[in-house]
């Protein structure tokens, strides 16, 4: 026989012609026909069956409610479940109509620790009693209904495990007399785990729902037109805001939240429509925002006036809601995305209308400090190219010259922190013990900022520097205490432009805090090449 011939034999149905015999099995096997074939679908889609994750009026399908006291003020170990439809592994559906309590007491006389597993079937009901009136040995029922029976057993159903699903589990101590839900850190625990706390804790059962198999019925936009347009585009807007607070200050996203952004705007658009997924990439695009703007606070909150912290604090506290640690979570926080999204335009419109360039290139400095950089006649920094419009070495007696005047020429041969091993650099300077340097030299631009640059040799942690040009002090050099040892730092001074003087400019190295001799190796000046049209403040 060919199986095109055995199916149509399988799923044949009644066929009635004139003069034919009938009797009620026919009329059952036509009524029962369209049963059979749904079921034969679901079977096929969905094998081992489901609980179908669509909300039931103000709660989730199978809702578990625990009743901890009767109305006589006795513990009692009662649950309210509530209503909900699933598919069988058989391809039936299963309809809870209305919410069912259930006494799980009686499972505890044994005292005896245990894992009790709660299934829901179907099973068959008949209605509509009929017994005729003229020979009462004639009865039947008019009508029959599959209702669903929940029952409990520690193993998995043995005679027909397909007619059967799982809708929750209870893990008992032996002595239990109150149930509770699992705590989202304890979703994360083995059994194992779980048996060593129940026995720490005697009375106690667990409700355990992370064995419940979940369908998901997908729409083709699960969030609706509007909603995911309105998603997409904060999502977006999220992505340009992070690139430009990165671009701004400098600070690079270590994170990767830029790309988990990028995969959950794919998961929204993709189908099927995955929300266990959904919500673990909100969960993560939650906390790399939040890794991100604390790192961008510790990295520039104290040091940029064009930086609030008062936003970013916000920013991290609006987002903390989309943060979750469930394992099953499937309510992804979207909204709590929006008003980030919120903030972060908020930041980065407080960013570039206080924006200081002086700011930014002092966070680019920093980063050039610890590392080896060649002084070209043009360099790049923070984005924008200077210019070498001086410099200024020993061999230039004239340029130069130390108070008390006798000072130590030496040669000194270290590494910078971040350089590779083996690239020491080697320079000659001149050393005193107390007082001060002073250097000459001129700019070619008086209406321009200037940079300048100084190899320093930190022999000793705790020294400490003050720079004055033409007499005034100069912020970027207010005692910066220098807590390395033993190698070169690249100094970098920020000067406006209202403190240069036309002609040569005078900067004084004052030693404020020093144990041992500190050395002038000479500088080097630089000015944008071109002129800014923004404010450097």
């Amino acid at each position: 026989m060919n199986s095109s011939l055995s199916n149509s034999r399988s799923n044949s149905r009644p066929h009635f012609f004139t003069g034919q015999p009938i009797d009620y099995r026919d009329f059952n096997r036509l009524s029962t026909r369209t049963d059979e074939l749904v079921s034969q679908v679901l079977s096929q889609l969905y094998p081992e069956g489901g609980i179908v994750n669509a909300p039931q009026g103000n709660g989730e399908p199978f809702e578990i409610k625990i009743y901890e006291n009767s109305h006589d003020g006795n513990q009692k170990l009662m649950i309210e479940l509530g209503s909900g439809f699933g598919i069988l592994p058989n391809g039936q559906i299963l309809c809870l109509q209305e919410s069912k309590l259930l006494d799980l007491a009686p499972y505890t006389i044994d005292k005896k620790s245990k894992v009790l597993i709660a299934y829901a079937r179907n099973v068959v009901r008949a209605d509509q009693h009929y017994v005729d009136p003229d020979d009462n040995t004639l009865t039947g029922y008019k009508t029959e209904s599959f209702e669903p029976e929940i029952f409990f057993s520690t193993e998995a159903p043995r005679q027909d495990p397909l007619i059967a699903l799982e809708l929750f589990r209870i893990r008992f101590s032996e002595t239990a007399s109150r149930l509770r839900l699992m705590t989202s850190e304890e979703d994360w625990q083995s059994d194992a785990d779980l048996a060593s706390l129940l026995e720490a804790a005697p009375g106690v059962a667990l409700v355990d729902l992370r064995f419940r198999k979940l369908l998901c019925p997908t729409l083709a936009d699960p969030n609706g037109t509007s909603r995911t347009l309105q998603l997409r585009k904060s999502l977006t807007a999220m992505k340009r805001s992070l690139s430009k607070l990165s671009r701004i200050y400098l600070v690079p996203d270590l994170f990767n939240t830029e790309l988990y952004i990028s995969s959950l705007q794919a998961e929204i658009l993709s189908q099927p429509y995955q929300p266990m997924k959904a919500s673990f990439l909100t969960s993560e695009v939650a906390e790399k925002l939040s890794m991100y703007l604390e790192n961008l606070t510790i990295k520039t909150g104290a040091s940029r006036s064009d930086f609030s912290r008062d936003l970013a604090m916000q920013a991290i506290q609006v987002i903390e809601p989309a943060r979750t640690n469930s394992v099953r979570s499937m309510s992804p926080n979207f909204d709590a995305l929006l008003q980030a999204d919120a903030k972060l335009q908020e930041m980065v419109k407080y960013s570039e209308s206080n924006f200081s360039l002086t700011g930014t290139v002092r966070e680019a400095l920093s980063v050039l400090r610890d590392q080896p950089i060649d002084l070209h006649d043009k360099i790049s920094v923070a984005g924008r190219v200077f210019e070498k419009v001086d410099q200024v070495d020993l061999t230039q007696k004239k340029r130069w010259h130390s108070v008390p005047a006798d000072h130590d020429l030496r040669t000194v041969s270290a590494a910078f922190k971040e350089s590779k091993e083996g690239m020491d650099l080697t320079l000659s300077g001149a050393f005193i013990r107390n007082g001060h340097f002073v250097s000459l030299f001129e700019v070619k631009y008086a209406n321009r900022p200037l940079l300048l640059f100084l190899n320093q040799y930190i022999r000793r942690a705790g020294t400490a520097v003050q720079y004055e040009l033409n007499g005034k002090k100069l912020d970027s050099g207010k005692s910066s205490d220098l807590s390395i040892e033993n190698c070169w730092i690249n100094e970098g001074l920020v000067i406006p432009a209202d403190f240069l003087v036309t002609g040569e400019n005078q900067l004084s190295i004052q030693l404020e805090k020093n144990d041992l001799d500190f050395g002038f190796f000479g500088l080097a000046a630089y000015q944008p090449a071109i002129s800014e049209v923004i404010e450097w403040t």
